[in-house]
């Protein structure tokens, strides 16, 4: 047993060969005390990796931040002068933005405007109606006045009577004070009292019709066999004379309405001598469509 005991200095050939076919597992297997395959190594990161996300997502904080900022800003009623509803409901779109369009747009290559002005807001169709309402109305008011200030001044108010419709303003003349009985020629004072009116005929604008009115008195003459034919001739006459003081045939009509259009009774004298007239209707222009002035 002595013999086979290895010596103090000898190493033990087993000993020797376990060593030798040991693998190698590198500095981190020796200091971590445990080896393993060299796929299982972990790379090392360093500070610089670990904070690399922090850049993007402060410049991601900054975005949001001013975007936020412009919303509050422009949603301020202080600021805009107006509710916040009213801002959204524009958009939150500056005023003074210039518009194009681009139907005016030059072809490529040719100069053109720098900017085309907006076009004006249309308004709606009741708006218009309203509009030329009020035009008509003024209008109507103002030619009311003009023919009753005329009148007085010339002292004709007892002999013409004003009326006024939604239509017209009416010059109602009897017929005693034009025509005889079943004639239809204009008496000697009717023509100086048509001269009077003439001027004021010539002053306004508008239409002027000339309409012949009787009883219901029937006639059966060889010149007028009915009321329609003497009612318009008497119409006719009033007209020609208008034209010679200076009134432009252009502007008038002569119309005979017989006895269809009362305003009294015919059972009384004095409701059939207010039947048996001449009316002069003057119609003023005819206000359009975006009228906004009062003439």
């Amino acid at each position: 047993m002595a013999a086979d005991r290895p010596g103090r200095g000898e190493t033990p050939a087993k000993s020797s060969e376990s060593a030798s076919a040991r693998p190698d597992t590198g500095h981190a297997g020796g200091a971590g005390g445990h080896g393993g395959p060299e796929a299982d190594v972990v790379p090392m990161v360093t500070d610089e990796d670990r904070t690399a996300w922090a850049i993007p997502y402060t410049d991601l904080i900054m975005l949001l931040l001013v975007f936020f900022v412009i919303l509050v800003i422009r949603a301020d009623p202080q600021h805009t002068g107006e509710g916040p509803g009213e801002a959204a409901g524009r958009g939150n779109w500056p005023e003074s933005a210039p518009t194009f369009d681009i139907r005016e747009m030059p072809p490529s290559g040719e100069p053109g405007p720098e900017t085309t002005r907006s076009p004006a807001p249309e308004s709606s169709p009741d708006s218009d109606v309203r509009t030329a309402a009020d035009v008509w109305r003024r209008r109507l008011d103002s030619l009311e006045g003009a023919v009753d200030s005329y009148l007085r001044g010339r002292g004709l108010a007892a002999e013409v009577q004003v009326t006024r419709s939604q239509q017209a303003v009416r010059l109602r003349l009897s017929d005693k004070v034009l025509f005889p009985t079943a004639s239809a020629a204009v008496r000697a004072g009717g023509r100086e009292l048509l001269a009077e009116i003439a001027p004021l005929l010539r002053r306004v604008a508008g239409t002027v019709e000339v309409a012949g009115h009787t009883d219901d008195r029937p006639i059966d003459t060889p010149r007028y066999p009915s009321n329609w034919e003497l009612s318009a001739a008497r119409a006719i006459s009033v007209v020609r004379v208008l034209r010679d003081n200076g009134v432009a045939e252009t502007r008038m009509e002569a119309i005979g309405h017989g006895a269809n259009r009362p305003v009294a009774s015919n059972a009384t004298a004095v409701g059939r001598a207010r039947n048996r007239r001449v009316t002069i209707a003057i119609t003023p222009p005819l206000p359009t469509a975006r009228a906004s002035d009062g003439n």
